[in-house]
């Protein structure tokens, strides 16, 4: 009996080692295989998130490719801005209003004092001489500043809050000539009840020719019975709004020079 469990001892104990290897291999597979399971979705989360782009990021790109709504709606608003202030440039500003010239015939009428009413004609001077008013100077003058003299002499001297009306029967021709760097030489005359700028008086003559860009231009004008030369830049007119445009007299000499490039 005690051979015998001498001889099956051996065998016992390789069983017992055996099946102790067998649960250790069991344990180590399961714990490798659970810690395997749960971190290997982290580290393909991780990989996707560092590889693919943003899906809120890549909509908002392909929405607005150039920059926000407000941004658009900026650059939109300064083009029209841009748009005005070009078409602004291209009417030009509003001239002033027709002024008196020797020649020009007035009319004069008064209510109620019609031994007052006449029509009378500025002399070469620029004096209009009324009944009872006498001579008065208004060449130079608009028509509304006539009338406002002539009332005011009136009202004055003669007569108790007159009602005055004074009109322009008739226009004397008011003739300007330019001459120079210009496509269309000679002389021009300006329209009946309507006033004439530089730029306009230059538009008449053609245009400038390749040796002119406008910055050269002398305007002979005679003031107060002395002739007077007026240095005038239309080229910076023509540019710039805060330069005063120069009107058209009857008898301007305009001239236009070389520029020197």
């Amino acid at each position: 009996m005690f051979r015998l469990f001498l001889m099956l001892a051996p065998c016992l104990v390789c069983c017992s080692c055996t099946s102790l290897q067998s649960n250790a291999f069991q344990n180590y597979d399961a714990n490798s295989f659970q810690s395997v399971e749960t971190t290997q979705p982290n580290r393909a989360r991780e990989y996707s998130e560092k590889t693919q782009p943003d899906k809120r990021n890549f909509a908002t790109s392909r929405l607005a490719p150039s920059g926000s709504a407000q941004a658009l709606r900026t650059n939109a608003s300064a083009e029209n801005k841009s748009e005005q202030v070009a078409a602004q440039r291209i009417k030009g500003t509003p001239t002033e209003k027709p002024r008196l010239t020797p020649g020009d015939m007035l009319e004069l009428k008064v209510y109620q004092e019609e031994e007052l009413n006449s029509r009378v004609r500025i002399d070469n001077d620029g004096i209009l001489t009324l009944p009872l008013v006498g001579p008065i100077s208004v060449g130079g003058k608009t028509l509304e500043e006539a009338r406002s003299l002539i009332r005011d002499i009136l009202a004055r001297d003669y007569l108790f809050n007159p009602h005055v009306s004074l009109t322009v029967a008739e226009y004397a021709k008011r003739r300007f000539s330019v001459m120079g760097e210009v496509k269309l030489p000679g002389f021009y005359s300006i329209p009946e009840n309507e006033s004439l700028n530089l730029l306009q008086a230059l538009s008449m003559a053609g245009g400038y020719t390749v040796f002119s860009k406008g910055n050269n231009i002398r305007v002979k004008r005679v003031m107060n019975g002395k002739e007077t030369i007026l240095r005038v830049d239309a080229a910076a007119m023509a540019k710039h709004k805060n330069v005063k445009m120069l009107e058209i007299q009857a008898e301007d000499a305009i001239e236009v020079g070389q520029s020197l490039f």
